[in-house]
């Protein structure tokens, strides 16, 4: 019988520890996705109160963008201290029909087409009046539609100004005047003046005559402060309220501050009351907010313009990103306001370790388990291979190949090889020594093997007779059974140990007898084998 250039025991272990160490490497790399997975989880946005963000402040050069502003109601308004006034000027714009019947009512021939336009202050009377600014979106602005402000890098701020451009949306701006006592005697008092430059054309109206103007959607207008008689010196800072002035909200889709770069250096997305921004923070920073509370959970309030910035205040729920990092309550205040989000990922990480922690439990506890090889086969390469291998078959196929050890390397002699040996035959129980008719004379040099203490046969007899093995010599061949003579010292006890006759005939019948006198020997796990 042939059998494999390896042994069933062998190629079982040499099996077994790949598997196990993919098992470790699966085991290993499932936990590193898991602390990556909670890594990208920690730096999600998740859900917080805007007014507890950093404030939206853009400086000269930068923008502050609202985006998805609702329509309808007023985007900005002003009512300016009695006495104070503005002054208004658009790179392109037109009047409303309304206001171009009122002035064509009046007399007065104002253009209807779009061109530069300009509404300033000429006279400030001492009546009280006070300048109303309304900024709004018409009714059916997209929703999509934003609106920038904006200051630019100039060097004299002496009055605070800032600039206005919407972006898929008309902008109407409403400019009036409102008296402190509308029912006063007014003879003797000046009445508020405004100019209206249009083109060439150069009109003078009362400030108490409203007026709308409409502004193309990417063009600019320019809003600034002009204190009252335009000597006194101006406020610190120019209030705009967002929305109505009784309500003071604007529903906001977003709003952030973009840099001249294009990235949005501060963003804040409307956010439901749970759930992160799965997109991460890199997409608030580019402006993204797609995925939103269905209604705006965001308001603007109040706009301040100083020379030097604009700063909007904010109010209600949002995922905010502030320089590509997400502006976050502390990470276990979160997880609180997040139970099922805290429940879903303690769920997962359960699953991970089941399913990549019980192989692996299972595959140390089934190594722990396996038996160790306890029956040592000694041959001579040269003498008794191919029965070696066949009495090895057949005894892995009665006691279980994990049990039987059998090297069938070709390595040479030596001290390492020798140590190897020596410690293979240590958690062995007992030695099967194949002698075939070339055992004793096997010659190497003009020296018979047995006489060379280096000798790999007789190191193996040697320590399994020190060790106090079974030792059981196998006759194959018809070989003879060494007379003591014939063996060195340390071989002699040897032939205390009964031989057993091995023929190729009666290969299956002999191993049996051979199997069933290794049975009672105690397999190498400590469990006696019956």
């Amino acid at each position: 019988m042939q059998a494999a250039s390896m042994t069933r025991a062998k190629l079982a272990a040499t099996v077994r520890r790949p598997a196990l160490t993919l098992q470790r490497g699966v085991w290993g790399l499932v936990l590193i996705v898991a602390l990556a997975g909670h890594f990208w989880l920690a730096r999600l946005p998740f859900p917080i109160d805007a007014e507890l963000a950093p404030p939206l402040a853009a400086t000269p050069g930068e923008r502050l963008v609202l985006v998805g502003p609702a329509a309808g109601v007023p985007l900005l308004e002003f009512v300016g201290a009695p006495g104070a006034a503005a002054e208004v000027r658009f790179e392109r714009a037109r009047l409303s029909l309304s206001s171009l019947s009122l002035l064509r009512s009046a007399g007065l021939d104002p253009p209807a087409d779009d061109g530069p336009l300009e509404w300033l202050t000429t006279e400030t009377g001492a009546d009280g009046t006070r300048s109303l600014f309304t900024l709004g979106l018409p009714a059916d602005a997209a929703g999509d539609a934003r609106v920038e402000l904006f200051q630019l890098q100039e060097e004299n701020r002496r009055f605070p100004y800032f600039e206005v451009r919407t972006q898929g949306a008309e902008l109407a701006v409403t400019l009036a005047a409102i008296s402190a006592d509308p029912f006063a005697e007014r003879a003797e008092r000046p009445a508020e003046q405004r100019t209206l430059i249009a083109g060439s054309r150069r009109l003078t109206l009362p400030a108490a005559v409203p007026l709308t103007i409409v502004v193309p959607a990417g063009e600019a207008l320019r809003l600034r402060a002009v204190a009252a008689g335009n000597g006194a010196a101006q406020p610190p800072q120019w209030q705009w309220s967002m929305g109505t002035r009784h309500e003071g909200q604007l529903p906001l889709r977003a709003a952030g501050v973009r840099d001249s770069a294009g990235r949005f250096r501060q963003f804040a997305c409307a956010a439901p009351a749970r759930g992160p921004y799965a997109r991460g923070a890199d997409r608030l920073g580019e402006g993204v907010c797609d995925r939103g509370a269905a209604t705006p959970t965001l308001v603007g309030e109040q706009l301040s313009v100083l020379p030097e910035r604009l700063a909007l205040t904010l109010r209600g729920l949002a995922w905010v990103a502030r320089d590509g990092a997400a502006v976050n309550r502390g990470l276990l205040d979160r997880f609180a306001g997040e139970p099922r989000l805290m429940l879903a990922l303690a769920a997962v990480d359960l699953a991970l370790v089941l399913a990549a922690g019980l192989p692996l439990y299972r595959a140390l506890r089934g190594r722990r388990a396996a038996p160790e090889p306890d029956i040592f086969i000694s041959y001579r390469r040269d003498d008794s291979i191919a029965e070696a291998k066949d009495i090895a078959d057949e005894l892995a196929r009665h006691l279980g190949a994990d049990r039987i050890f059998i090297d069938l390397e070709d390595i040479r002699p030596g001290d390492r090889f020798l140590q190897r040996i020596s410690e293979n035959i240590a958690r062995c129980r007992a030695m099967i020594v194949v002698i075939g008719p070339g055992w004793l004379g096997a010659m190497r040099d003009g020296q018979r093997r047995l006489d060379d203490p280096k000798d790999v046969v007789r190191h193996e007899i040697g320590e399994a007779l020190r060790l106090g093995l079974l030792v059981i010599p196998v006759l194959v061949r018809d070989a003879p059974l060494p007379r003591p003579q014939d063996l060195p010292e340390s071989l002699r006890r040897l032939l205390e140990h009964s031989a057993l006759p091995v023929s190729v005939v009666r290969l299956r019948e002999d191993v049996q007898r051979l199997a069933a006198a290794l049975q009672p020997i105690e397999s190498a796990d400590g469990a006696e084998t019956s």
